[in-house]
C-alpha cells in the first residue's frame, strides 16, 4: 500500500517504525536544548483522502542518558479552536474524548 504522506523533517527527526504500522504511525525525536525540546516536519499527503494526526501525551521523559538528571512530562495543547474533527466524524462517528482534544483533521481534494 505504501505511505499515502510524505514527510520531511526540518527541525529534530521524524521516522517510521516496522514493528507498528509504518504506513500510519511515526515516531518523533526532538532536538534538545537547555530550555526547550523542540521539533518541526513538513507533511505532503500524495492522494486525496480525509487524515487525521493524533499525537498523545508523554509522561516520563528524560534528557537522553540522565535518567537522574529529571523527569518531565509533555503535555500537549492544540490551540486550533476549529480542529475540523467533523471531518472524521461525519464519515466515522463521534471520537472518543482524547482523540477530540489531541488530533486534528484535514481534507485533500
Amino acid at each position: 500500500m505504501g505511505n499515502p504522506i510524505n514527510y520531511f523533517n526540518i527541525t529534530g527527526r521524524l521516522t517510521t517504525n516496522s514493528q507498528w504500522s509504518p504506513d500510519n504511525n511515526f515516531q518523533i525525536y526532538y532536538i534538545e536544548s537547555d530550555s526547550a525540546y523542540t521539533f518541526k516536519a513538513a507533511f505532503i499527503a500524495l492522494k486525496k483522502s480525509r487524515y487525521i494526526f493524533t499525537y498523545t501525551d508523554t509522561p516520563g521523559v528524560y534528557r537522553k542518558g540522565s535518567v537522574k538528571c529529571g523527569i518531565a512530562d509533555f503535555i500537549f495543547l492544540n490551540g486550533n479552536v476549529n480542529k475540523h474533527l467533523y471531518l472524521i466524524e461525519d464519515q466515522y462517528g463521534s471520537l472518543r474524548y482524547f482523540d477530540q482534544v489531541h488530533s486534528y483533521c484535514l481534507i485533500v481534494k
